[in-house]
């Protein structure tokens, strides 16, 4: 912080405001569709002003210009995590997640944007309830009924790996318990360079759940990864003859088994 900043902070309650003429710079740039330079300012800006909802706001509408969609949503998330009261932000990530089937993740955001909404006196959002959205959704593992939770912590945790914010996904997703999260959380732990947490995740996710043989294909890869080659191929028989519930599994059943040299098999 700026020996400027520190001066202004110790003589009000309030925080460092961000120079308007630095937001008039990002505004030309996307006035002429300059949209990558004007990226590049606004992040460079969002390091030193984290929660200024007109940067977060830019950053959404420049990542749609450029059509990077899925960014776009990322983005419109640590809007509503830096900004909760804003009711744009909530918009902007309930139109974005419906528009990528994240049902949990846009009811979420529908609920949070109705609330404000109701506050201000503006036009509510039609929406599910919490109820709604769970009652026919089973655990492909338990059989059980998933709750609204654990569905918006998937939804978070595709949306981590899609737009490839694993540090966000490592940070977001800690507190979750379901399987098919937890498997996201151990790829985005492994796609941050945390390998042995990543190995964890999955062995601990797999003892959890036995039929997770995409939890299961993973510790083979990481193992031959960080060495442990014998180790590896000793799971190779179990791989093979497992059970497929999911699709998913399935096709990381065959992708580790080629990982492994046992394609054939």
């Amino acid at each position: 912080m700026s020996n400027k900043c520190k001066k202004l902070k110790k003589k009000s309650s309030g925080v460092c405001k961000l120079p308007s003429q630095r937001l008039q710079i990002i505004d030309k740039l996307l006035e002429r569709g300059s949209f990558n330079k004007a990226l590049k300012n606004i992040n460079s800006a969002l390091k030193i002003f984290p929660k200024h909802g007109g940067l977060l706001k830019r950053r959404v509408e420049a990542l749609m210009e450029i059509e990077q969609n899925i960014k776009a949503e990322m983005a419109a998330y640590q809007w509503t995590k830096a900004c909760p009261g804003s009711i744009q932000a909530w918009s902007q990530l309930y139109a974005l997640s419906m528009s990528h089937r994240r049902a949990a993740l846009a009811v979420d955001a529908s609920h949070h944007f109705n609330e404000l909404a109701e506050q201000a006196g503006e036009t509510l959002i039609s929406t599910l309830s919490d109820d709604d959205l769970t009652g026919k959704i089973l655990s492909p593992y338990t059989e059980t009924p998933v709750t609204a939770r654990d569905l918006k912590l998937m939804d978070i945790s595709l949306l981590c790996v899609e737009s490839q914010h694993y540090e966000e996904g490592v940070k977001y997703l800690q507190e979750c318990t379901d399987p098919p999260a937890r498997n996201n959380l151990g790829i985005c732990l492994f796609q941050a360079g945390h390998f042995e947490e990543a190995l964890q995740c999955f062995t601990e996710n797999w003892e959890q759940e036995p039929r997770n043989l995409l939890a299961l294909s993973w510790i083979a890869r990481l193992r031959l990864f960080i060495g442990e080659k014998d180790r590896a191929l000793g799971l190779a028989a179990t791989l093979i003859n497992s059970e497929v519930v999911r699709i998913e599994d399935a096709i990381s059943q065959v992708t580790g088994l080629i990982f492994l040299g046992k394609e054939k098999e």
